[in-house]
């Protein structure tokens, strides 16, 4: 279990796709990629299990300062598999919704930060 991961948003609901899936981003908290999501995107099922998930590999970095991941809601792009949030890091992060990548490094296959 985690500590101190919430979802924030500055007050935006969660994104739903057609399909029903439900994304969103988290702030501070533990990461463990089992029962702990603190600082990643989600991916949802309407039933609420995680589909998948990115979280950066600097998340702890960002806990220790204060640079939640989760500050924006997220974006679908109309007609395209991508998604775009941006967080208190100051990234926009653009990914795919297809496969999100899991843990890794800001810039990946499937998730591109700009900063």
């Amino acid at each position: 279990m985690g500590y101190g991961a919430s979802i924030w948003q500055t007050g935006r609901a969660p994104a739903i796709d057609p399909a029903g899936n439900i994304y969103l981003a988290t702030g501070n908290g533990d990461y463990d990629g089992v029962t702990a999501f603190g600082e990643s995107v989600l991916k949802l099922s309407g039933d609420l299990s995680i589909l998948d998930w990115y979280t950066p590999e600097p998340w702890s970095a960002w806990n220790d300062n204060d640079l939640d991941l989760g500050s924006t809601g997220m974006i679908l792009i109309p007609n395209t598999n991508l998604m775009l949030s941006g967080g208190k890091s100051g990234h926009l992060f653009l990914m795919s919704r297809d496969s999100m990548g899991n843990l890794g490094p800001l810039n990946t296959s499937t998730c591109k930060a700009f900063k």
